[in-house]
């Protein structure tokens, strides 16, 4: 995955948003992801998960909004 926008998952977008605002902490963050985008616990934990490795890999996509 690139950091262009345009191929940016939404539910990436939705994290470094909420991560940002500083509301929460991000381990508890597939709490808020599964409601927003309707997935299951399972889902939601799953998208975190990737989220954070997609970051780990590249730092500066916590820039994108």
């Amino acid at each position: 995955m690139t950091t262009d926008t345009t191929e940016v998952r939404k539910e990436f977008k939705y994290l470094n948003r909420l991560r940002a605002s500083g509301a929460i902490n991000m381990f508890g963050a597939a709490a808020h992801v599964g409601p927003v985008f309707g997935l299951d616990r399972r889902q939601a934990k799953a998208v975190v998960s990737e989220w954070m490795q997609w970051v780990e890999a590249d730092p500066n996509r916590l820039d994108i909004k």
